[in-house]
C-alpha cells in the first residue's frame, strides 16, 4: 500500500509532493499487488493531522485500497481425526475439555467438528509431522514423558520439537498408522473402546481397527496431508 499526504502545504514542497505521489501511482498502476490510497480532501485538525471524521474516512478509504488489492489470505487446512474401529459412531480425537493447559489428556468423544477435535498438520522435518489443535495454538500431541512403553499416554504439550511430539505414518488400506517417532509405537484407542472418553495411548501395532487412523477435512475430504509422511 502507497500514500502521501499532498495537502502537506509547508513552504517549498509542493513540487516534492507532486513528485512521489506521480512516482507511487506510477508503480502502483505497474504491479496489481500494489494500491495508492490518498488523503486528499480530508479534513485537517492541523498541518500534520486529520481531524477524527478524517481518520474515519481515510480507514474506510484503506479498506478498500486493500480489497482491491485482490490479495488472496490463506487460511490453514484443519482436520478431525477418526479412528476405524468407531468412525460409524461420529467420534473423533479431542483434546478433553477444551483444556489449554500442557497434561490435558487426549481421548476420543463424540464428533461435533469444534475446535479441540479439529487438528493442523505441521511439517516437523525429516519426514515428520506435528499435530497443534486448533483451539489453542503452539500446543500439540505428544507422548507423555518420552515414554517408549506401552501404554504411554497422549496428552497436550508445548511444542518444542521432541521427538516424542513428531510423528510419521504407514498405510493400511485406507487408513494409516501414526507412529511416534521417540518410540516407535503407534496410536492405539484403549481396548478398541467405541464409548465417548475412551482414552487415546501408545502401543505395539497388532492390526486392529482402533489403531487405524485417518484425518478427514472439515469441508473438503479430498485432501489428504499424511501422505507426505509415509515412511516404510
Amino acid at each position: 500500500m502507497l500514500g502521501v499526504d499532498e495537502q502537506f502545504n509547508e513552504a517549498g514542497k509542493d513540487i516534492f509532493i507532486d513528485k512521489i505521489v506521480q512516482a507511487q501511482k506510477n508503480i502502483a498502476s505497474s504491479d496489481i499487488n500494489i494500491e495508492f490510497t490518498s488523503m486528499l480532501g480530508l479534513p485537517k485538525a492541523d498541518n500534520t493531522h486529520l481531524t477524527p471524521q478524517g481518520i474515519i474516512v481515510q480507514g474506510i478509504r484503506l479498506f478498500n485500497d486493500f480489497i482491491n488489492i485482490g490479495i488472496q489470505v490463506s487460511t490453514p487446512d484443519y482436520y478431525k481425526m477418526v479412528v476405524k474401529h468407531s468412525q460409524s459412531n461420529n467420534q473423533a480425537i479431542e483434546v478433553n475439555g477444551f483444556s489449554i493447559e500442557n497434561g490435558a489428556n487426549i481421548g476420543q468423544w463424540e464428533n461435533y467438528n469444534i475446535d479441540n477435535q479439529l487438528w493442523q498438520v505441521k511439517d516437523g522435518g525429516g519426514g515428520y509431522f506435528w499435530l497443534e489443535p486448533k483451539h489453542i495454538e503452539g500446543k500439540c500431541m505428544e507422548i507423555e514423558g518420552n515414554s517408549t512403553q506401552n501404554y504411554g499416554n497422549v496428552q497436550l504439550g508445548s511444542f518444542n520439537g521432541n521427538d516424542n511430539q513428531l510423528w510419521y505414518v504407514v498405510p493400511v488400506a485406507n487408513y494409516y498408522r501414526i507412529i511416534n517417532k521417540n518410540s516407535g509405537l503407534s496410536l492405539d484407542i484403549n481396548d478398541g473402546n467405541i464409548e465417548n472418553g475412551a482414552n487415546l495411548y501408545q502401543n505395539e501395532y497388532m492390526d486392529n481397527d482402533n489403531q487405524k487412523f485417518k484425518l478427514l477435512g472439515v469441508n473438503d475430504n479430498s485432501k489428504d496431508p499424511l501422505s507426505k509422511f509415509i515412511k516404510k
